[in-house]
């Protein structure tokens, strides 16, 4: 019993070494995540972010999804994501991992774990989530600053947009002559050129005067 004991023994401890080298999750090996400083946290946490695409990459084919939701990273450790609320936190300098307030928005909202930042400034912000042990297999999204933030949860491509209240035909005229660009910003999605609105009274389809 002894000489098998001295036997299994150092191939034990080889066996515990190598478990002990591999990375925590393969979702923290991607070589092309940014160092996530005091300067990138600053940026990151500096302002509104609006979510316009989700793309699947699947061993060199790509799917991807126009989107229109609001992201913003308090520096408090607080996230909001499309009208929830939850925390985020840095791991090995790279990743970012999302927990939300309520776990069953991580299935609804199709958010949330680990991400890594692989692009990131004052004005664009790409995130990273790795699928598979061999890379061939990513999901990213990808988000440029904003300066509102759409607090009610919205469907994932912002049309139609979802509106708790009444419209006076004043915000109507005031939308109506607002450029596409501004619109989106404020979280309004073009269905050719006009947007529509789901209200608590009505459905409104805003034509653009606005070239």
């Amino acid at each position: 019993m002894k000489t098998i004991t001295n036997l299994l023994t150092p191939a034990f401890c080889l066996l515990l070494n190598i478990a002990i080298a591999q990375p925590k999750s393969f979702e923290l090996s991607n070589p092309n995540a940014i160092v996530l400083n005091d300067q990138a946290l600053a940026t990151l946490t500096g302002g509104y972010w609006r979510v316009f695409e989700d793309a699947t990459e699947n061993k060199g084919h790509t799917l991807s999804s126009p989107m229109n939701v609001s992201l913003c990273y308090y520096p408090n450790g607080k996230f909001f994501y499309n009208g929830s609320f939850g925390c985020w936190k840095v791991i090995d300098d790279k990743y970012i991992e999302h927990t939300f307030d309520d776990k069953a928005d991580q299935d609804k909202l199709n958010f949330g774990g680990i991400f890594s930042l692989t692009e990131l400034s004052s004005t664009s912000l790409r995130l990273t989530k790795l699928l598979t042990t061999t890379h061939d297999m990513k999901r990213t999204m990808q988000a440029k600053s904003s300066t509102v933030l759409t607090k009610s949860r919205q469907l994932s491509n912002g049309l139609p947009y979802m509106y708790d209240g009444k419209l006076d035909q004043e915000t109507v005229d005031s939308l109506s002559m607002m450029s596409a660009e501004e619109l989106f910003n404020a979280g309004f999605t073009l269905s050719g050129n006009s947007i529509h609105i789901f209200s608590t009274d009505s459905i409104y389809v805003i034509r653009l005067k606005a070239k």
